[in-house]
């Protein structure tokens, strides 16, 4: 039998987003097309509403809503195959396949 309050109870949620304008965290994006690029999009964005840096939010949105035991770990993600070692080469060409599929 379905017990909704305890099942509700378990529920875990997964979240998963990136933030405009794209960077680096040794700085090799700055002043690049790259960045000029997000900071547009995120202008763009703000004429219609729509906040491109919105999950960067989410984790204090969640616990406001009474979430509890909310956690966020933020990952480093290469965009491109010029990454260093297999694996990371791997998941930079995912999410150069993202970016040109959400272009």
């Amino acid at each position: 039998m379905l017990n909704l309050e305890a099942d509700v109870r378990r529920i875990t949620e997964e979240m998963e987003e990136f933030n405009l304008p794209l960077g680096c965290d040794d700085g090799t994006a700055s002043s690049t097309a790259i960045e000029e690029w997000g900071l547009q999009l995120q202008e763009a964005a703000a004429l219609i509403r729509l906040d491109v840096r919105a999950s960067s939010k989410h984790t204090q949105q969640m616990r406001d809503q009474g979430f509890q035991n909310v956690r966020e770990a933020r990952l480093k993600a290469p965009i491109g195959p010029w990454a260093k070692g297999k694996i990371q080469k791997e998941l930079g060409m995912m999410g150069l396949s993202d970016l040109y599929d959400h272009l």
